[in-house]
């Protein structure tokens, strides 16, 4: 006996007390959630494609779409299930309870997520430094964040970590940072030629912004040199340190062929920190 298109939407694939599983729940709330993922799909497209909206505002809004979306959807293909969802709803404060209990920290990871998406203090591709260590934010998940290290280490951050500790995210509100070196040189040296060079050193490097001229100063007056800082400006953040590498490479060889001597050994004399320039 053939059955029906009717008869086999309508098969019962599980019962359990009054509540009883069709194959046409089953079926519809599988098209319900291929619908939600397809759409969640079609507007992050959109939105990568919007050229009005930098990377880490389309980073956010489309992390922010995606969980509305599952939530709505979820609620949906629960109901199409034949499954009450008011007790879920109404088991919320108990849920909120227990979370309050034993898991405050996983909480907090979760409203973190939530501020950084929308408050924008921390961005995809931004340049972050985090206890000494800098990194690019690869990915900020709802729970926790992805940063990519000077190193090529991935760094799975939770959020809150970014929410309560003190971060520098050089990045912010401008993409270019100001970085320095320092270098200690005889008291015989000639110290105008001194800073020239080191200008000129900074200068010369293609990824310095030279639309900020880089600033040479005698700093102190040293034990058995005269110390000199070096600051520049460069929008290649996760590049600083191979960047000033660069520069002292430079300098060390004009400063040698202009006889200029560099004291041995050279104390270190300057930390400098990485600031923006305003």
């Amino acid at each position: 006996m053939e059955l029906t298109l009717k008869e086999i939407l309508e098969y019962h694939l599980f019962s359990l007390g009054k509540y009883t599983l069709t194959v046409y729940q089953l079926l519809s709330s599988a098209i319900i959630v291929l619908i939600g993922l397809g759409i969640v799909r079609v507007f992050r497209s959109l939105i990568y494609k919007s050229e009005k909206i930098d990377v880490g505002k389309k980073f956010a809004f489309a992390q922010i779409l995606k969980y509305i979306i599952i939530v709505f959807t979820g609620l949906l293909a629960f109901r199409t299930l034949g499954v009450d969802i008011s007790p879920l709803l109404l088991g919320g404060s108990v849920i909120l309870v227990g979370i309050g209990l034993g898991l405050q920290n996983l909480f907090l990871d979760f409203i973190s997520g939530v501020i950084i998406l929308l408050d924008r203090s921390i961005k995809v591709d931004d340049v972050v430094e985090i206890e000494n260590v800098v990194g690019k934010v690869q990915q900020i998940n709802i729970r926790t964040s992805t940063i990519l290290t000077r190193d090529n280490k991935n760094m799975i951050i939770p959020n809150s970590i970014l929410t309560k500790n003190k971060i520098v995210n050089m990045s912010y509100d401008d993409d270019i940072a100001n970085f320095g070196v320092s270098i200690g040189v005889a008291y015989s040296s000639d110290v105008d030629l001194v800073m020239k060079l080191m200008i000129d050193a900074a200068m010369e490097h293609p990824e310095v912004f030279k639309e900020r001229p880089p600033v040479a100063r005698l700093s102190n007056f040293g034990d058995s040199s005269l110390d000199f800082n070096l600051f520049f400006n460069s929008r290649y953040l996760f590049k600083a340190e191979a960047i000033k590498s660069d520069i002292r490479l430079t300098i060390l060889n004009k400063f040698r062929e202009h006889n200029i001597d560099i004291p041995y050994p050279t104390r270190t004399l300057f930390t400098p920190d990485i600031t923006k320039q305003g």
